[in-house]
């Protein structure tokens, strides 16, 4: 949202958003909360989805929740058998 506000005061949009690294899965819920206007629903899923939609983060390329959430790409490993 700062992005957009700062970009809208030299006339431009902000047309997507990049996370680069990691991210923790408690910033993705609280952006997803954000996103929802503090919707009642407590779904991971459905607030990491709101998140990426509301952070344009599927617009330059599909944002892989996997490979960049912390805990659901450990998982993931840990669910590989990779330790």
């Amino acid at each position: 949202d700062a992005i957009r506000s700062e970009a809208a005061k030299i006339g431009l949009d902000a047309v997507a958003g990049e996370l680069v690294g990691l991210v923790p899965l408690s910033a993705m819920i609280s952006a997803g909360k954000h996103y929802l206007n503090e919707s009642d629903t407590d779904d991971p899923e459905t607030l990491v989805q709101s998140a990426i939609k509301g952070l344009m983060l599927n617009e330059l390329e599909e944002f892989d929740v996997y490979n960049s959430i912390i805990e659901w790409s450990v998982e993931r490993k840990l669910g590989d058998g990779v330790e």
